[in-house]
């Protein structure tokens, strides 16, 4: 007998949204830059890759602000490291943030080393955050952690090809083609998670399922984009490649942006309170038998 109703979460709405894809696509900005430093030699835009990836980090971590309760108080967030995954959110970009600009003003292999690893650890701590909270039937599901790590590097793309277009420079092929394996990895994890078989789940995830919801994350979010990089094929410096890239990284980011917010605002259900059938109490001579 259910005793109380499923009924959505009030505590995470839009500044968490905001978080959450802003984190990934600043931190996956800052990734697809140092992979393109590594193997193919000078940015394009350093100053953009560089500074513009911890700055959206900081913007998102800033939005918080405004439903924190006590934002005066977040000191206490560093002071949580070994049970709390916001707190190993925010000891992350403790870390990335810094270090990220620092990579701008003096490049160093060392310090790129530990500000992409730092940038790693904190899509992989976003993504655990809603994870842990086990009172959410859709978030407490193993797909949960791998959408944010996918979906980091695949909304850093796709500031990456609106970059591309914008600045009228091409982007390396083998980088391009990567972009697009990440598209593919987000929309299968997605597609997977929406397709799991728990009754209670399945009622939590009713909105995602929506023609709305797959139109926007799937089609616009993905299926959209991944057309028009495969056609691109990295060639975006100019013409019908420069326009392509355009739209397909805007598409990512809508798509990356609206994936999060259906998550976190639609299908935040606090699981319901139940009580099972009551057994009757065994007498003392039938658990002796027993």
């Amino acid at each position: 007998m259910e005793l109380i109703p499923p009924k959505k979460q009030t505590v995470w709405r839009w500044p968490a949204v905001v978080n959450f894809s802003l984190g990934g696509m600043g931190a996956g900005l800052y990734l697809w830059g140092l992979l393109w430093s590594w193997f193919q030699g000078e940015l394009p835009t350093p100053f953009v890759f560089k500074v513009g990836g911890p700055l959206l980090v900081a913007l998102g971590l800033l939005s918080l602000t405004h439903e924190a309760g006590r934002p005066l108080r977040g000191y206490n967030l560093w002071r949580h490291v070994r049970r709390s995954w916001m707190s190993r959110e925010a000891v992350a970009a403790g870390v990335f943030i810094p270090l990220a600009v620092l990579d701008w003003l003096l490049p160093t292999p060392l310090l790129q080393g530990v500000a992409g690893l730092a940038a790693l650890f904190f899509m992989a701590a976003q993504g655990f955050i809603p994870y842990r909270g086990r009172a959410v039937t859709a978030w407490h599901v193993s797909h949960v952690p791998v959408l944010f790590v996918t979906s980091g590097p695949m909304t850093g793309f796709g500031l990456v090809a609106v970059l591309a277009a914008a600045g009228g420079f091409g982007v390396p092929v083998w980088l391009w083609w990567t972009g697009v394996f990440f598209v593919l990895a987000n929309l299968g994890v997605w597609l997977h998670y929406l397709q799991r078989p728990d009754e209670e789940f399945q009622r939590a995830v009713t909105a995602l399922r929506r023609p709305a919801a797959m139109l926007w994350v799937v089609g616009v979010g993905h299926l959209l984009p991944f057309v028009l990089l495969a056609v691109g094929g990295g060639a975006g410096a100019g013409g019908p490649g420069r326009l392509m890239a355009l739209l397909a990284g805007a598409a990512l980011l809508v798509g990356g942006t609206l994936q999060k917010a259906y998550l976190i605002l639609e299908a935040g259900y606090l699981r319901a309170i139940a009580f099972g059938p009551v057994r009757p109490p065994r007498r003392a001579s039938q658990a002796k038998a027993g």
